[in-house]
């Protein structure tokens, strides 16, 4: 129970910041539903992920790290927005970023394109923190 627990704090954190960083993936401001997409994003880490990286994806994730993680979150960000209705992935215009000699060039990302980089987000940061908090 204490470890489902940390899953599902990390899981909400992770999709907080994902949240700010991606400003064209949103909830309402109604903490009910960032609650239930977040418990399913627990669901998900928690549960499918490791049985589609037993079940399909072993060999293919030790040879890829970690393509299973971000197949089924990337999933669940496409689906999600059809069984909730406050929680959109809309398109997203990234103005780009430029300091110490580091330029990031402007992006248009379709919603398609937003459901993926939320999705790569999330399978790196749940893995790395997984991790951290063992």
């Amino acid at each position: 129970m204490k470890g489902a627990l940390k899953s599902f704090l990390i899981t909400a954190a992770i999709f907080a910041i994902i949240m700010l960083a991606i400003p064209s993936i949103s909830v309402s401001n109604d903490p009910k539903t960032f609650i239930l997409v977040a418990f399913i994003l627990f669901l998900v880490n928690f549960f499918v992920r490791p049985l589609l990286k037993l079940a399909f994806f072993l060999p293919l994730n030790l040879l890829t790290f970690n393509v299973a993680g971000f197949a089924a979150f990337f999933a669940v960000f496409l689906l999600l927005p059809n069984f909730l209705p406050n929680f959109k992935i809309s398109y997203y215009d990234f103005g780009g970023v430029a300091t110490s000699g580091i330029i990031i060039p402007a992006v248009q990302l379709s919603s398609l394109q937003a459901a993926a980089v939320a999705a790569f987000i999330m399978s790196i940061f749940s893995v790395f923190l997984g991790w951290v908090f063992d």
